[in-house]
């Protein structure tokens, strides 16, 4: 029975590592795909206009392009993958309320590999998923040397 995975995607190393993983794992159990990337929910504007435009959601167009980004990956990484661009202001948050809404049974993201203080210091996205994920939570390390 195939299963429906969702893929966070950043745009990064460490998601093209998850990505690569996801889509070996989709291949061998037929599993179905959906690559989900977040799209900050206020802009990115100067810092001297902040003030008077906080709370604006990003212009259709920086969803659009980044769907569009998405959907070029996909069709040469994984075809018949699904893709989405989605507003939110917590990126962890966002990719939970997706895959609760896909009813997706596995969720895939790369994690950037910080340290204990950077984790303290900055959070992690991986591991907030990993804690408010109603499904299992795969997190890909990105490729080390080995020393």
């Amino acid at each position: 029975m195939a299963t429906r995975v969702l893929v966070a995607y950043d745009f990064s190393d460490c998601a093209d590592r998850a990505l690569e993983w996801a889509v070996e794992l989709a291949h061998a159990r037929g599993d179905r795909l959906t690559l989900l990337t977040v799209v900050p929910a206020i802009a990115h504007i100067p810092v001297a206009t902040l003030p008077i435009v906080m709370g604006v959601e990003p212009a259709t167009d920086e969803r659009l392009s980044a769907e569009a980004q998405l959907r070029l990956l996909a069709d040469t990484r994984c075809p018949e993958a699904s893709v989405e661009a989605v507003v939110g202001a917590s990126e962890a948050d966002t990719i939970v309320e997706r895959a609760d809404a896909l009813d997706a049974d596995l969720i895939v993201v790369g994690t950037h590999g910080r340290g204990a203080l950077g984790r303290v210091v900055l959070g992690s996205v991986a591991t907030k998923v990993v804690q408010h994920a109603h499904c299992p939570v795969v997190v890909v390390r990105r490729k080390t040397e080995h020393r």
